[in-house]
């Protein structure tokens, strides 16, 4: 996007991320730090790129699709020892050791549901708009191959708000990466909407 539409979008993104954070901090009852999100939009094609460079194995994805004036998929992804560790803050229960029991599932399925919710709910609300969220449901699997699966339901106009950012919490560290695959029309809305109209046709790096 331009310098102007970048950080109007940067700045909708620190309050998503900052409630997303109250809203972990209320689930494990502890103070919850987050380092600055990084934000950036890309198609589905970089996205592979970018993820599989900091994500090579397999990973935890709770993904849900929202529906509205935004469209689109709503991605938590976490490495597996960082899903691990957020069960075990959440449940005083640490998960076997390469596994992940169907309570584990359970409990990351329910943090996830909350946090995209509270998330996308931001934006939403930022825009005055509502949507609709499907069940959420729960993979483990590498990124190429969600991503792949993704690609195949979704045509070549949609493109990926990707959000970095570190959940620390008392006794640990959650890394979590936020993505949102949203229809071309969907993201050129967004950031018009921030923008007051500046450009209704955004730049993707």
């Amino acid at each position: 996007p331009l310098p102007t539409q970048h950080q109007a979008l940067r700045m909708l993104v620190n309050n998503g991320v900052e409630q997303t954070t109250i809203a972990l901090s209320a689930l494990v009852d502890k103070r919850v730090r987050l380092s600055a999100p990084e934000v950036t939009i890309c198609s589905l094609t970089e996205l592979g790129s970018r993820l599989s460079d900091i994500l090579p194995g397999e990973v935890v994805t709770v993904h849900q699709i929202f529906n509205g004036a935004m469209t689109g998929d709503a991605m938590l992804l976490l490495e597996f020892e960082s899903a691990n560790t957020l069960i075990a803050l959440l449940t005083g229960i640490s998960p076997l050791p390469g596994r992940l029991g169907r309570a584990d599932q359970d409990v990351l399925l329910e943090v996830g549901n909350i946090l995209l919710n509270t998330f996308v709910g931001t934006l939403s609300n930022t825009m005055e708009t509502c949507v609709t969220f499907t069940i959420p449901d729960l993979r483990l699997e590498a990124v190429n191959s969600l991503l792949n699966t993704l690609m195949i339901e979704r045509d070549k106009t949609h493109h990926a708000l990707l959000v970095t950012t570190q959940f620390r919490i008392e006794d640990g560290s959650v890394e979590g990466y936020l993505v949102l695959v949203l229809e071309l029309s969907s993201l050129e809305h967004l950031i018009t909407h921030l923008t007051g109209g500046e450009s209704d046709n955004p730049r993707v790096h």
